[in-house]
């Protein structure tokens, strides 16, 4: 009987048996390999379920320059970032509080502060300085004082060191002036001149074309050295009456003063005194005894009175200064005192040994009137 074989047995026969496969498991030392375990997702609010955050940002194309890019070195997402930067329902309503804003109104711009209102009424303003100092803020007499001390101070350059040097002489004069501009005011002009006054009056005449002008004679003038500086003193004396008006030339005119001709004559002989005097040396600086003097203003007589019962500001002005430009033999005396006793000091060997001769010539050689007592 030949072999017949079922299909099951020719499978069987055909594979070769297998050998069992043990399963090695882990020992104790090594550990399993880790599987990513989910991150427990932060529970968020009930509104933030309902509209969770996403960036409606568009995808580039492939026309978009920073495709290239974007492929080349994708990004990295960051789970934990995004989750713990989503909105909270205060922030989103903020933000949209502010988008609605932002597109009912047109960007804020920076708005100046609306200023005050200036009066209507020009006689409910402010008074203010027009005597054109530089701090309206400071009484003006004391500032005019100041700027005079200044000028004192300054040495002589320009043109008081030229005329110096080369020794010229001029007078300071005043004259009365009715602008053509203005028919019906007079006003004073005080200026210097090293020429005669009836030259610098014509000349005036024809340049300026004023309705008229008066010279007045003064019995004191005279013709000295320190001329200009005597004019720029007593025109700072006056700063606070200076008068602009509109003249016929275009210069620009300083000299002209709305005050009276007697105070303007007594400011003028006052300073023409003062410079008279010579206080400057032949390199143009104030000598000492007028230095130490302008450091003494405060201790002189008046100074300290700023305002003096029935006078004006120009009255008290003046009488302080001409008890500057006026000192006393015992000023005088008080301030040469103490410097020839120095200058005595520095010399007082010289002394001694001039002392011991007249002694020794004395005693040595009595004359006769005390021998024959």
């Amino acid at each position: 009987m030949p072999d017949t074989m079922s299909p099951s047995s020719l499978r069987n026969s055909e594979t070769p048996p297998t050998t069992p496969t043990f399963i090695r498991k882990p020992s104790w030392k090594q550990k399993p390999p880790s599987t990513p375990t989910p991150t427990p997702s932060r529970r968020l609010s009930h509104y933030a379920k309902k509209r969770p955050f996403r960036l409606d940002t568009p995808k580039p194309t492939d026309s978009h320059p920073s495709r290239r890019n974007e492929e080349a070195y994708p990004k990295q997402v960051n789970e934990s970032h995004h989750r713990f930067t989503t909105p909270s329902p205060r922030s989103t309503y903020s933000n949209l509080s502010q988008r609605n804003r932002s597109l009912q109104s047109p960007p804020s711009t920076p708005q100046q502060i609306p200023r005050r209102p200036l009066p209507r009424n020009p006689a409910s303003a402010p008074a203010k300085f027009s005597i054109g100092l530089s701090s309206p803020l400071k009484d003006p007499s004391q500032e005019i004082d100041d700027m005079i001390t200044r000028k004192l101070k300054s040495a002589l350059e320009g043109e008081d060191k030229k005329y110096m040097e080369e020794s010229k002489i001029g007078t300071v004069y005043l004259w009365s002036v009715v602008p053509m501009s203005e028919p019906d005011r007079t006003i004073l002009k005080i200026g210097s001149t090293e020429r005669s006054e009836k030259e610098r009056l014509d000349e005036i005449k024809s340049t300026c074309r004023h309705k008229s002008i008066e010279p007045h004679p003064d019995p004191t003038a005279m013709r000295f050295l320190l001329f200009r500086r005597a004019e720029r003193l007593a025109q700072m004396h006056l700063q606070d009456l200076r008068y602009h008006f509109l003249c016929q030339c275009p210069t620009n005119h300083r000299e002209y003063f709305n005050v009276d001709k007697d105070a303007a004559q007594k400011v003028i002989q006052c300073w023409r005194k003062f410079c008279a005097s010579n206080p400057y040396d032949t390199n143009g600086e104030l000598l000492p005894f007028w230095k130490h003097r302008l450091g003494e203003l405060q201790n002189l007589r008046y100074w300290r009175d700023r305002e003096h019962w029935g006078l004006s500001p120009l009255e008290g002005r003046l009488r302080r200064w001409e008890v500057f430009t006026n000192p006393s033999p015992w000023d005088k005396f008080r301030y040469h005192a103490p410097t020839a006793a120095s200058k005595a000091w520095e010399k007082r060997l010289h002394l001694i040994s001039v002392f011991e001769a007249l002694s020794i010539i004395l005693f040595a050689r009595p004359p006769q009137q005390l021998l024959a007592i």
